[in-house]
């Protein structure tokens, strides 16, 4: 009784032990797992389109996204943010405040530009960064410009209008356009040119273009190239 006492306790006891060491190892490897998983992540794009402005640095739920301050017309690359509800915001570089700020639900593997405005406004826009055909680019147009007193036209030429009445701080449609196409901005309804846009345009290429200045002798564009690299 004894021998089979003493060689039966050792089996059970390494048994339960193989048992709890296999459970713990099934445990430890699902919270590793967990830990690995990635946050589903949505895209931002910032830009500071205010003329007059600080040079300001862009905060997405108080966590700085700008590796330095954004004058004038520069913008940031696409940062990630945690898809879901999400609090953007421009600061002052000076004082640390905020200037502007806007809540923006975002969805995962989605695209978004944020645009500080004259007004001290911030403007989401989604982005639809979608391929266009060889022989095409695909384009839009935002009316960020205080200095224009109406809403305006875009177009090839006077009677080949693509947008019209584009109103302040709005974005218009893409539009599929040929390469090397040009264009210009025109007052609502008219044939008076108020500014000239001679940029190059690619092939394959998918762009934002944003009207800014503060008074029409400042009105100028700005070219934004949302597809040079695939997230």
């Amino acid at each position: 009784m004894k021998t089979n006492i003493n060689y039966t306790a050792p089996k059970l006891l390494l048994a339960s032990a193989a048992l709890l060491f296999a459970a713990c190892l099934n445990s430890c490897s699902k919270k590793d797992d967990s830990a690995a998983a990635p946050t589903a992540s949505a895209f931002v794009l910032a830009v500071n389109a205010a003329e007059g402005s600080d040079s300001l640095n862009f905060y997405a739920d108080n966590n700085k996204l700008t590796t330095s301050p954004l004058p004038y017309t520069a913008s940031t690359e696409y940062v990630g943010v945690k898809a879901g509800t999400n609090q953007l915001s421009f600061k002052s570089t000076g004082s640390g405040g905020v200037n502007s700020s806007a809540t923006l639900t975002s969805v995962a593997g989605k695209y978004y530009t944020a645009f500080y405005v004259d007004d001290k406004s911030t403007l989401v826009i989604p982005d639809d960064r979608t391929t266009p055909d060889s022989a095409k680019a695909r384009i839009r147009f935002v009316n960020l410009s205080s200095g224009i007193n109406s809403a305006v036209d875009i177009g090839i030429t006077d009677s080949a209008k693509m947008v019209s009445g584009l109103a302040y701080k709005t974005a218009s449609a893409y539009s599929s356009v040929n390469a090397n196409t040009r264009f210009s901005v025109y007052l609502a309804g008219t044939p008076a040119v108020a500014l000239s846009i001679p940029m190059t345009v690619e092939a394959t290429r998918v762009y934002t273009v944003y009207i800014s200045g503060a008074t029409p002798a400042t009105l100028s564009y700005h070219v934004l190239i949302q597809n040079y690299t695939q997230y």
